[in-house]
């Protein structure tokens, strides 16, 4: 919202496609073998669109079209820009990053770059940027070189040790799951209140662990009263930039770790916590193995109407409060949230960690599950948690988990 300078915006969003040559990096193909090319950099545009007479659910249907855009990956950029103008002095900027070139690391890094050189192309001076030493494709050819013989072996098996005969967990499901594993989804908004989260700090402080080792050992318990199993295992994403060279690269670090628990002979809450803490950081000390060499290496037989090793995620974010940002002085960004159709996995929970309270948002396969099940769900997970702060040694079968009225209906 503001005074845009049109030019200037493409300038600067062109400067970073041109910094990260990984935003301009194809995928060829020659007999078979696939390599990657990087396009010559100034090839980059903004593509620009009157939506003045769009509003409602036609400007989110028409945002929507030019989200699901398919990229052809030998041929376009992987980052795609459009600029809407709805009205005088107020716009839309559509940024669609392939996830194959990005991660929700390097949006951040997006956004601070577009804030500096679009203020210098307004100032008429240099942008003051840190020179990229190395770029993707060097940290894939370090990836490759490093991971390989010994050093690969040890690694995988470790992680075949970890995950052998792993049981698929079985979720109750409002519907019928579908032969091929479907990606329709939605997401819910929930909080995890200033009093609980407090109280699950300090717990965490006690018994020497992480409040994501404590948070996701409550969740391991949910899933446990609701599969009525034992061997619970979920996936958890790390970032995956353990080198201090790559922590202002555009590209795809992310990794997911497969975290499976033993919640046989009904252990305590306490007793549990110990099991995670001790999975989870020997799973850090193997983390730089890409997760399809562990599922190539661990699952023999695939099942496509799910996710290989585990169908459902947890994950913890320490994000700094989103703060107002401004392009030059007057031209005011705001972050514009956008309904979700798509889902990875049948469930994944992403907790955020913020001043007062934990924000909770879970995304679930609406091929399998209604609303209103998610909704429930996330009612037993808060009350596990209050009932660890209240008993923490007790049994994990006998955490409080069902409302007051759900009692009552029961009895």
């Amino acid at each position: 919202t503001g005074d845009l300078d049109i030019p200037g915006l493409e300038s600067s969003l062109g400067e970073i496609v041109n910094r990260h040559e990984v935003l301009r990096s194809v995928i060829l193909e020659e007999e078979g073998q696939a390599y990657q090319q990087v396009l010559a950099p100034d090839g980059w545009s903004l593509s620009r669109h009157d939506a003045a007479g769009l509003e409602g659910e036609a400007l989110q249907d028409y945002i929507e079209g030019l989200i699901s855009r398919r990229f052809d990956l030998s041929a376009d950029h992987m980052l795609r820009c459009d600029l809407l103008q709805v009205g005088e002095g107020e716009y839309i900027l559509v940024l669609v990053l392939h996830h194959i070139a990005s991660d929700g690391w390097s949006t951040g890094i997006i956004i601070g770059e577009l804030v500096e050189l679009y203020d210098a192309y307004l100032a008429g001076r240099a942008a003051e940027l840190p020179e990229l030493g190395v770029q993707y494709a060097d940290y894939a050819l370090w990836q490759r070189s490093y991971l390989s013989g010994a050093v690969l072996e040890e690694k995988l098996s470790y992680w075949q040790e970890q995950l052998t005969g792993v049981e698929t967990l079985n979720l109750p499901t409002d519907y019928v799951r579908p032969a091929v594993q479907s990606t329709q989804g939605a997401l819910l908004s929930f909080e995890l209140g200033s009093e609980l989260s407090a109280g699950l700090q300090s717990l965490s402080q006690q018994h020497g662990v992480t409040l994501f080792m404590t948070l996701l050992s409550a969740f391991k318990v949910l899933l446990m009263r609701y599969s009525g199993q034992s061997d619970i295992c979920v996936g958890s994403p790390v970032a995956g930039r353990m080198q201090q060279e790559v922590e202002g690269l555009v590209g795809f670090f992310i990794n997911t770790l497969a975290l499976r628990s033993d919640l046989s002979g009904d252990p305590s809450f306490t007793e549990l916590l110990g099991r995670v803490r001790e999975t989870t950081l020997s799973a850090y000390e193997h983390q730089d193995v890409p997760f399809e060499k562990v599922v190539e290496r661990v699952v023999k037989h695939r099942d496509m109407s799910r996710s290989p090793l585990f169908d459902v995620k947890f994950a913890l974010h320490n994000l700094p409060e989103r703060q107002q940002i401004y392009l030059g002085e007057d031209l005011q960004i705001v972050m514009n949230e956008f309904e979700q159709k798509t889902a990875q996995l049948s469930m994944s929970f992403d907790i955020v960690e913020l001043v007062d309270f934990l924000s909770v948002t879970v995304t679930y396969c609406t091929d399998l599950y209604t609303s209103e099940t998610i909704d429930r769900l996330f009612g037993h997970y808060r009350r596990i948690l209050g009932s660890v702060l209240v008993s923490p040694d007790q049994p994990v079968s006998q955490l409080e988990m069902l409302s007051d009225a759900e009692r009552d209906q029961l009895v």
